[in-house]
């Protein structure tokens, strides 16, 4: 798997594990240009892009725990099927609702981060105001 696909997986299962989706911060083009991550795909297009401030600065400001790191590693290794795609993960993710539940896991991790978002808002970072913690979006 390429770095962009394993990083889209990657990004996938932080959905799943509702975790911060940590490649949109982490991980930077060789050539400085922007990822354009979700722009291609319909489904991702219309579903996930709207919410790329939000995914963008959670990932930015949230520490990750390493036990974190591992349940993403186990749910990569063995819950998640070989045989999905990075974009097959996505739409489920969008897609698919966890037994008993009346939300998506996109929409359950969002709630996740609208919360983490609220707290961010609570207790700005030294310095800087809520709205400087705002990442630009468009190209």
């Amino acid at each position: 798997m390429l770095i962009g696909p394993a990083m889209h997986a990657i990004g996938a299962a932080c959905v799943f594990a509702k975790i911060p989706v940590a490649p949109i911060y982490y991980v930077k083009r060789a050539d400085g240009n922007r990822c354009g991550v979700f722009e291609e795909d319909p489904l991702e297009n219309t579903r996930v892009l709207p919410h790329y401030n939000l995914l963008y600065v959670t990932a930015r400001e949230y520490q990750y725990s390493a036990a974190e790191f591992g349940r993403l590693q186990r749910g990569l290794a063995e819950v998640i099927p070989n045989k999905w795609t990075p974009h097959f993960m996505w739409h489920v993710a969008i897609a698919a609702k966890p037994k008993g539940a009346e939300q998506t896991y996109f929409e359950l991790a969002l709630a996740t981060y609208q919360k983490i978002m609220g707290r961010l808002r609570s207790e700005p970072k030294e310095g800087k105001s809520f709205r400087q913690m705002r990442v630009q979006t468009s190209a």
